[in-house]
């Protein structure tokens, strides 16, 4: 869902830039909605259902004198919808610390939701000199998808079937919001992203296992997971994220399922603001 940028805000690539003005090194830059001036650097990565509009209900809450936000899309969603690729975890990885390296951030922050905290992760082991810190909003562990055959079987008609779509975002957000908002939702999901992006997308995030790249990693790790997510819970972050990573910390977000940005916004926006502002290394 295309929005109007505002003073403070601009949009790098997508329609408003030839393709051939957006390369480095021969390596395509991403599209993304850049908001504020501040001297901080946050990344935010979307998720699997959608480009970087998901994350719009916080824009009016944001800190924009401290921190310089950079709403990506990933190739083959919204305004990266024209950048053709593999579609794997690496190139995702690679993409992101390229365009950090494109707009001058040396250092920076990252946040990642759902799939995008599973990329944030790999990100955080990857280029630990790089990373001050690594934000997971439900996150995707870097070890990816554990689910029985069934449950993969729906992840796998999802990628055509809107009512698998419906289905896997209702149950994410535990059956509580409301049904317009889960058709919302189901919609621009299939607005940001071709079928055969997303069915190659769903194959990286779920089936690529990196965690061993996190082992041991210092990067200072924050976990917030959806009281009514039923799937990225807090017994599964103790069995993964939180015994790779060695400065992490995780937070119960009460009162959301998987979708924190579209759910509790304002409490969002405060809470990962708080954990950026500890981070002075």
């Amino acid at each position: 869902m295309a929005t109007t940028p505002q003073p403070n805000e601009q949009i790098l690539g997508g329609h408003s830039h030839h393709q051939e003005n957006r390369t480095t090194h021969e390596h395509p830059l991403l599209s993304a909605r850049v908001i504020g001036q501040g001297t901080r650097c946050v990344v935010m990565l979307p998720g699997w259902f959608g480009d970087h509009s998901v994350y719009q209900p916080m824009f009016p809450y944001l800190d924009t004198e401290a921190f310089t936000y950079v709403f990506v899309d990933f190739r083959g969603y919204g305004q990266s919808r024209g950048i053709a690729g593999s579609y794997t975890t690496n190139e995702m990885v690679a993409d992101v610390v390229n365009l950090m390296d494109s707009l001058g951030w040396q250092r920076f922050d990252v946040v990642g939701h759902s799939m995008g905290g599973k990329i944030a992760q790999i990100i955080a082991a990857r280029h630990s000199e790089r990373v001050r810190s690594a934000v997971g909003l439900t996150p995707v562990p870097a070890s990816g998808l554990d689910v029985e055959q069934q449950v993969w079987r729906i992840f796998e008609q999802a990628v055509e079937d809107d009512t698998c779509r419906h289905s896997l975002i209702d149950f994410s957000t535990h059956h509580r919001l409301p049904r317009r908002w889960v058709s919302d939702t189901v919609q621009q999901s299939r607005a940001a992203c071709a079928p055969p992006v997303f069915e190659a997308y769903l194959r990286s995030w779920a089936l690529e296992d990196c965690s061993i790249e996190t082992y041991g990693c210092t990067v200072p790790l924050l976990l917030l997971i959806g009281q009514h997510d039923p799937a990225q819970t807090l017994p599964m972050m103790d069995n993964t994220c939180l015994k790779w990573f060695v400065n992490v910390e995780m937070e119960l977000l009460e009162g959301c399922g998987h979708y924190p940005m579209q759910e509790i916004p304002l409490y969002l926006a405060g809470a990962i603001e708080r954990f950026l502002r500890k981070q002075t290394n």
